[in-house]
């Protein structure tokens, strides 16, 4: 489907008050803010109670259910003779955001937003979409979805895709390679490795659901000299992305996902140069 078919279809279902998020492909390039190759069909997550209606707006023009072996009430694809296909994803929440039927998505991985041609659309955010290109049998496209999103969104490539990173000449020559134990700026020092196993630990202690280093890989590289709160992480999956957390010591998970606070986040040239930036006193 074209970026042209999308937006008719999104137009139809606004004149009729239906709310949609758009996965897959079509919400790759959403978040993007361009589209990046051609799509088969377009992937959608609805409340279950609007799909008799939609059903009966695509019917009225044309469309009717494609045969699959893992059709339900919840999911299946509707197409029409010109090759258009919708694929449906159904679902209902609760007055609090519980998913209490259909195909099991998350609340929050259904408030994202993005854009197709300049058109606003509702889709999934992109951390939960690197989530969801994974735990099935993954193609170069799934890789080139996923890489282009943890680039735009400074996330992490999931440990799935290793042999597709250790492929990509690409991304190899544009991550430098650091020696073991760089110089660090003035006033970071690197930890022995009892003290790392130590604020590694509280690092996972402290971290909630949705934060920015939640379920990642990574490894204590310095810390701050008189001031142990501050620790530089690097990511074991990319070697050139660095994120220094201040550490609250609270010994108990935050409740906020702000918090451990972020200080700086990106890479080890980058890093050099924040930590060259004069100072408040």
């Amino acid at each position: 489907m074209t970026a042209t078919d999308v937006i008719a279809f999104l137009q139809l279902l606004q004149e009729h008050q239906i709310d949609v998020c758009i996965d897959g492909g079509w919400a790759v390039d959403a978040l993007l803010g361009r589209q990046t190759r051609p799509h088969n069909d377009l992937d959608i997550a609805v409340d279950h109670k609007d799909v008799p209606q939609i059903r009966a707006l695509l019917e009225a023009r044309g469309y009717k259910e494609v045969s699959r072996d893992d059709s339900w009430e919840c999911n299946f694809v509707l197409g029409d003779d010109q090759g258009h296909e919708i694929d449906f994803h159904s679902c209902t929440f609760d007055a609090e955001g519980n998913n209490i039927f259909g195909v099991p998505y998350p609340y929050a991985s259904l408030q994202g937003a993005g854009s197709i041609n300049g058109f606003p659309v509702r889709c999934v955010p992109p951390e939960w979409l690197v989530q969801f290109h994974t735990g099935y049998k993954l193609d170069e496209n799934d890789y080139r979805d996923v890489k282009a999103l943890c680039q735009q969104f400074g996330l992490e490539i999931p440990i799935e895709y290793g042999e597709f990173v250790a492929n990509d000449t690409q991304s190899r020559a544009i991550i430098p390679e650091l020696p073991a134990r760089p110089e660090l700026p003035e006033g970071w020092y690197y930890p022995d490795p009892d003290d790392a196993q130590r604020l590694l630990a509280e690092l996972q202690r402290e971290l909630p659901d949705g934060h920015l280093l939640y379920d990642l890989a990574v490894e204590v590289f310095a810390w701050r000299e008189h001031a142990t709160d501050d620790v530089l992480f690097r990511h074991r999956h990319q070697p050139d992305h660095f994120t220094v957390i201040h550490l609250s010591w609270l010994g108990r998970t935050e409740i906020n996902a702000q918090h451990p606070t972020v200080e700086f986040d990106g890479s080890w040239a980058e890093f050099l140069a924040e930590e060259q930036r004069p100072r408040m006193a």
